[in-house]
């Protein structure tokens, strides 16, 4: 399970939460809410999405996930993406987490460059798809 996957923290530890108790029966949330120093009562609400985490909590969440450090500063930026009050923060913490997002790369065949070549070539093979074609342009 990797945090650099999820858009929303809630979601993230409710999945951690169900791995954790797939693999031990005796994980709860009562277990889990004694690690992060939250009730477990109010750790159901986080994940219900009635409360939010607390900010002095991420700390906590990144240990008992066992966060390195990349994963620790993503899932931070996670929960206050999660908690925006406003368009800027939500943007300011949105464009942090794409910042963590890996682009895959290849090498491009020799055949495949001449499509690259042109950039009209990419234009005109998207609007192919826009429209009914039957090879009668």
């Amino acid at each position: 399970m990797n945090v650099l996957e999820y858009l929303n923290y809630r979601e993230f530890l409710s999945d951690f939460y169900k791995s954790q108790k797939a693999k031990n029966s005796f994980y709860s949330y009562r277990f889990m809410g004694n690690n992060l120093g939250i009730e477990h009562g109010y750790l159901i609400r986080i994940l219900q999405g009635k409360f939010h985490l607390a900010n002095s909590k991420i700390p906590k969440v990144t240990k008992h996930c066992k966060f390195n450090k990349r994963e620790a500063e993503y899932f931070e930026h996670l929960v206050r993406f999660g908690k925006a009050k406003n368009a800027r923060e939500t943007k300011l913490h949105f464009e942090k987490l794409l910042s963590f997002k890996e682009v895959e790369s290849r090498q491009v065949e020799a055949s495949q460059y001449e499509f690259y070549k042109e950039w009209y070539y990419s234009a005109v093979r998207a609007l192919i798809d826009c429209y009914d074609f039957r090879g009668n342009y």
